[in-house]
């Protein structure tokens, strides 16, 4: 899975995507597609003129995941103010496999899926939810993934399973919901450094 960190860039170097435009020389359409994550043909070269003008590495503007995520929110009930939601998070991992004369190996992709929990938070007249991994050793597997991407990646992946599941539950309540990251899915371990809240955060996990 590889995204655009652009929006992100822009709004932390306080640039609009038009002013990005003109000093880069790049069309707003362009920029636009990576602001949005819709980008299906973007050439080398507008890449560069981005990172030249803004001063960023192509790792900073272009995040990658050797796997991918999906949501399958596949029930929500509501009983009285009580919302109930049984969701999960698919990863599909990279798989490596032989080819028929085991001259070389190539990637392919597994599914494995997660339960999820969702706490509800009533805060006035505002609802919300919080999402978390259900299982400890899920938990574990997860942040044994994440470890080895960036900290940005990881944390545009744990917005992602937010708003996706937001998204879902607005369709299908349609009212203002709220949803959450927890903690499970922000990276324990940033960029290998581990100081004294880490350690706190990994010995909670012995009595999840």
């Amino acid at each position: 899975m590889i995204v655009s960190n652009l929006k992100n860039i822009l709004k932390d170097k306080n640039i609009s995507a038009t002013t990005l435009s003109k000093l880069s020389d790049v069309s707003r359409t362009a920029i636009n597609q990576l602001v949005n994550n819709a980008s299906g043909g973007i050439q080398f070269d507008t890449i560069d003129k981005i990172c030249f003008t803004l001063g960023v590495k192509i790792d900073d503007l272009l995040l990658y995941s050797p796997f991918d995520i999906d949501i399958n929110v596949k029930d929500v009930s509501v009983n009285g103010d009580e919302i109930s939601v049984d969701a999960i998070l698919v990863l599909k991992e990279p798989f490596e496999v032989p080819n028929d004369k085991d001259t070389y190996t190539y990637n392919t992709s597994v599914n494995k899926d997660i339960p999820l929990t969702l706490k509800q938070y009533n805060v006035y007249d505002a609802t919300n939810l919080v999402v978390e991994i259900r299982d400890k050793n899920d938990l574990l597997y997860y942040q044994t993934l994440i470890s080895d991407l960036s900290y940005k990646m990881a944390m545009y992946i744990r917005s992602k399973i937010s708003d996706d599941i937001e998204q879902v539950m607005r369709s299908k309540l349609e009212r203002n919901i709220t949803v959450l990251p927890s903690l499970d899915f922000a990276p324990i371990l940033d960029n290998k450094n581990i100081n004294a809240r880490d350690i706190h955060r990994l010995l909670s996990l012995v009595d999840r």
